[in-house]
């Protein structure tokens, strides 16, 4: 590989289709790369020791499965909801996603503690946002600062617009064709009450979103400090990454029975491994 090809993986770190975790690897596989990073439980102490420890029982014990037991069944029970207002916000104090990653985005790099979402396909980071977290505190009283994307602070920033080939679907309907105006999104999740919306911002050869309003369960427990959306769509990381010929249009999570982990783009597995197909319908959710 040449130092050219090599600086090049070292900007696939940043915002907006440039990721860069923990423990970042490139493995060269034919023309295309292999790209993991780790991933952390809710409850572990890599998360725990920045989002606080939410006051679980000791990990192993009956009260802590009941206690993890009862929050599935509240993340099973949200609903859709049309996003309402930009400036009106419900806090939600539940626990939110349960696996995160630490990604650095930007020129220089600003580090993130996202949450992983199988069930939806952005990528956004709190941006000059109204309503968003700057601060957690871990009991009793520690305080800990979140990061903010700040296109203006990142050499490598470039504000999608309008007339961009990137800006499609919902977004172009509001655009004006062809204009040069920040091409925007609004994106809803199925927790009640809970949205995000901004503008869609790239950041040297890749593409994501920037969230400038945040409401509901987002700003809890669930992704202050962002959200990495892994569902198939055209703009998911994983589709990006696949339509530069980096990796193959695959992604793969592995779990430790701790709950740590690694997610792995381009990842076609084992030869002789287990596979449920996805089926997708028109209801939005993807089916195995």
């Amino acid at each position: 590989m040449s130092s050219k090809d090599l600086a090049f993986l070292d900007f696939l770190l940043i915002f907006l289709v440039a990721v860069q975790l923990g423990c970042f690897d490139g493995l060269v596989s034919g023309q295309q790369q292999l790209l993991h990073y780790d991933i952390h439980h809710r409850d572990s102490d890599e998360v725990v020791r920045v989002l606080g420890g939410s006051g679980l029982p000791m990990k192993g014990t009956a009260a802590y499965y009941s206690v993890m037991a009862a929050r599935d069944q509240h993340r099973h029970r949200r609903h859709a909801f049309t996003f309402q207002g930009g400036d009106v916000t419900t806090r939600i104090d539940k626990l939110g996603s349960l696996q995160y990653a630490r990604i650095h985005i930007g020129t220089p790099p600003v580090p993130f503690l996202v949450a992983l979402d199988t069930g939806s396909d952005l990528f956004w980071l709190p941006c000059r946002c109204k309503d968003c977290a700057t601060s957690y505190t871990i009991p009793p009283n520690t305080v800990m600062s979140l990061s903010s994307y700040e296109p203006g602070s990142s050499s490598t920033s470039v504000v999608v617009r309008c007339n961009s080939s990137y800006c499609f679907g919902d977004s172009r309907r509001s655009c004006p064709l062809l204009a040069p105006t920040p091409c925007t999104y609004d994106y809803s999740y199925m927790s009640p009450n809970t949205a995000t919306k901004g503008f869609l911002v790239e950041d040297f050869m890749h593409l994501e979103a920037c969230g400038e309003v945040v409401s509901g369960f987002l700003l809890e427990d669930a992704a202050i400090n962002g959200f990495l959306g892994l569902g198939h769509a055209v703009l998911d990381l994983t589709s990006l990454l696949s339509s530069r010929g980096l990796v193959p249009n695959s992604f793969s999570l592995c779990f430790a029975p701790d709950g740590s982990g690694r997610v792995a783009f381009g990842d076609k597995g084992d030869a002789d491994q287990m596979v449920t197909p996805l089926l997708e319908g028109s209801h939005k959710r993807l089916i195995t």
